[in-house]
């Protein structure tokens, strides 16, 4: 059972290290270690295999002290760029799931490639990673120039009637075929469903506090503070928190997030960013 980590919970982390809040990754599942997790000579003697190697604990850490300023200037972007504008996407449907091979061709353009790369880039199909620029990290997340690189994208009609990202995800295309980076500007749960992103976020309400905030034409209200699970590593994700040092598929991984609601408007505004920690 999901357990409900406050933002108290947060706010103890930041002041006393790793939390028991948080959950193990690949704890619960049948078949674990017995005892201290040794193997005997005895068992090694009779053929067993060795055990696999145990996963990185779940110990999330701020990337900055929590401060509980909800207020301040949001570290995640407003707006994420629209990738529907560009012309990879020309001839797409709204709405649909696509999944493009794509190959950086200069510091700030990607161009489709053929399936698993194969093939030459085509020119005409093409986008900037120059909207993207306000994100944390993002050049090197990016492939380097001549590498090719898996893109998962959804989209859908937003309030002004026009055609948007909903979220992308980017893989490795060599190797361990590691994820880079996945974002949403407009979704709790984009990703439900992909098995190569078992992430899962749910949302509490939090502070009621109205505010002015830098950077932003609205008042916020209704704060919320999510509660993310990636692959079994459970963490909360209050507003303007950041963190670091999360395990999955053998890497560690960095989360930024935002969550609030405008008092002029009805609709929650969540957004957020998760990349690798050392790309």
């Amino acid at each position: 059972m999901r357990a409900h980590v406050s933002l108290a919970a947060a706010l103890l982390v930041t002041a006393c290290g790793p939390n028991p809040a948080f959950k193990i990754a690949g704890e619960g599942n049948d078949g674990g270690g017995s005892g201290d997790g040794l193997s005997t000579g005895d068992a090694a003697s009779e053929g067993s295999t060795a055990a696999p190697p145990v996963e990185p604990p779940c110990t999330p850490t701020p990337l900055v002290p929590y401060t509980d300023d909800i207020c301040a200037a949001t570290r995640f972007p407003f707006d994420t760029p629209n990738l529907m504008a560009e012309s990879i996407f020309s001839g797409v449907d709204c709405g649909m799931t696509n999944t493009v091979y794509v190959e950086r061709v200069s510091p700030t353009e990607l161009q489709q490639s053929g399936t698993n790369c194969m093939g030459a880039p085509d020119p005409t199909r093409s986008f900037s990673i120059a909207g993207f620029k306000d994100l944390s990290d993002i050049d090197k997340l990016f492939p380097p120039i001549g590498a090719c690189a898996r893109l998962w994208h959804v989209s859908k009609v937003g309030a002004d009637n026009l055609c948007k990202s909903v979220a992308y995800a980017f893989w490795d295309t060599a190797g361990s075929q590691q994820l880079r980076l996945a974002i949403t500007g407009d979704d709790l749960n984009p990703f439900a469903g992909l098995p190569e992103l078992p992430i899962v976020l749910s949302s509490e309400p939090g502070d009621e506090m109205l505010c002015e905030t830098p950077g932003l034409t609205c008042a916020i209200q209704n704060v919320s503070v999510l509660t993310v699970n990636l692959d079994g590593c459970e963490f909360p994700a209050p507003q303007n928190a950041e963190w670091t040092d999360i395990p999955f598929a053998g890497r560690d991984y960095k989360f930024s997030s935002r969550s609030y609601t405008c008092a002029t408007e009805g609709a929650p505004f969540v957004g957020w960013y998760l990349r690798l920690a050392a790309p």
